[in-house]
């Protein structure tokens, strides 16, 4: 998920700006934003996006986002899960394509902790708003396997400290409740997923 933090950095970095896009392996371009950057524009001339929600949840808290490919004909793939979460808007862009805004909402379903109080917690939500500027933090991964306690794997980089590692486990807290139980394991690489891309969190639960 592209922060605004993030966007930010790379366009005073190399002096352009971005276009933020969503898609996959299956199904490439899923959404994409134009020069507007109101949002990520629906492929949908190519294939149909639903977002299945709980009924439970607020109406704007998104839900798992599932596809079916309209042009596939040697191998259509219909409600695929993509395990993504997102949301898709009543809004429209001033661009005047009219076509549906997708609204991402923190990672993948596999991808949320679990407060003490039962709300879940996107790893992206935790990533930007909780433990960025820690000194000494190269690397970091939560696991969750009890809905009292979660594990977070660490890789050090210089200027890490106890106090790197206090602020850390607070800020984990502000997020999960004050009595979570944080374990602590120091590695010295976090390895890849077999997709090949790197979960910053991952609930066993």
């Amino acid at each position: 998920v592209l922060t605004g933090e993030g966007r930010a950095l790379i366009e005073s970095t190399f002096g352009c700006a971005v276009v933020d896009r969503y898609g996959c392996r299956e199904f490439a371009v899923i959404a994409s934003e134009c020069d507007r950057h109101q949002g990520l524009h629906v492929n949908a001339e190519n294939l149909l996006l639903e977002v299945l929600q709980d009924p439970a949840a607020a109406p704007d808290s998104g839900g798992e986002i599932v596809i079916t490919d309209l042009k596939n004909y040697a191998m259509p793939l219909i409600r695929y899960r993509s395990r993504d979460v997102g949301y898709l808007t009543s809004s429209r862009c001033d661009c005047g394509r009219g076509l549906p805004l997708l609204e991402l909402r923190g990672g993948r379903t596999t991808d949320f902790l679990t407060a003490l109080n039962g709300q879940k917690v996107s790893g992206i939500v935790l990533a930007t708003y909780g433990i960025t500027n820690i000194d000494g933090l190269r690397q970091v991964q939560f696991i969750q396997e009890r809905r009292d306690a979660v594990r977070a794997r660490i890789v050090r980089g210089p200027g890490w400290s106890q106090e790197a590692l206090d602020t850390l486990i607070a800020k984990v807290r502000a997020f999960l409740g004050d009595a979570m139980a944080v374990e602590v394991e120091f590695t010295d690489a976090i390895g890849l997923e077999s997709s090949g891309k790197y979960r910053f969190t991952i609930s066993r639960l």
